[in-house]
């Protein structure tokens, strides 16, 4: 990093808001739809048990398992679709709501979100992200190589704000891949490790961690050089 920092760029989940706020939203949507089609009063509860036992993969499958309801591939799809496609209830982190009070005065924002676009489209509605961001690249959009831990992504950021990488920040919470691609391009990389993230315990393997880490994003953007 040569010089201040220009243009800061976010990613969303467990960055700027909590994805379990958006996992707990999708469950309460499925839920709505389970009890009107089979009658199922706490599939959204059963749910979010498993979540927070650690399943990611299968959990309404279990969960129909586990109330002994039929169900086929289609109807688990079909629930998929609506914990993709639901407004989700959710806010920003109050140390996100501080952050962005006061930094579109002292640099540009842009925003490289991975995730289904669809989710990410509505995560960007609900959360008043527009206000702030400039782009917002949501990469399922753009294409499957534009995903992380691609580069690709980033020097469009770049492109579209008229800036070399030496000016230009990623703050990301998964050290599995959001720091490969911006260090690749010269930018300045700092992990919000959250004690309720997703990612907030996970170790990076070696080239894949941030330059820095904190705790919130206060912390974070406090470590950049803003001029």
């Amino acid at each position: 990093m040569t010089g201040f920092v220009k243009v800061v760029t976010f990613d969303i989940d467990d960055t700027l808001f909590s994805e379990r706020m958006y996992v707990r939203s999708g469950f309460e949507a499925v839920g709505r739809h389970v009890k009107q089609r089979w009658g199922i009063d706490d599939f959204a509860e059963r749910s979010w048990r498993l979540f927070e036992q650690g399943e990611r993969r299968q959990v309404f499958d279990r969960v129909f398992d586990a109330v002994r309801c039929r169900w086929s591939l289609d109807d688990v799809e079909d629930l998929v679709r609506v914990y993709r496609e639901h407004y989700p209830v959710i806010k920003l982190y109050p140390d996100a709501e501080q952050v962005l009070r006061f930094l579109p005065s002292r640099c540009r924002l842009a925003v490289v979100s991975d995730g289904p676009a669809v989710s990410q489209r509505r995560k960007v509605e609900a959360l008043g992200l527009k206000s702030y961001f400039d782009p917002i690249i949501l990469t399922a959009e753009w294409g499957a190589k534009y995903a992380k831990p691609s580069h690709l992504a980033f020097r469009e950021v770049e492109t579209k704000r008229g800036v070399s990488g030496d000016v230009c920040a990623y703050i990301a919470d998964n050290p599995l891949k959001d720091f490969l691609g911006p260090r690749v391009c010269g930018w300045q990389t700092v992990r919000v490790r959250r004690l309720d993230g997703i990612y907030g315990m996970l170790e990076p393997e070696p080239g894949y961690e941030a330059d820095l880490e904190a705790s919130d994003l206060r912390e974070a953007v406090s470590k950049l050089n803003l001029g």
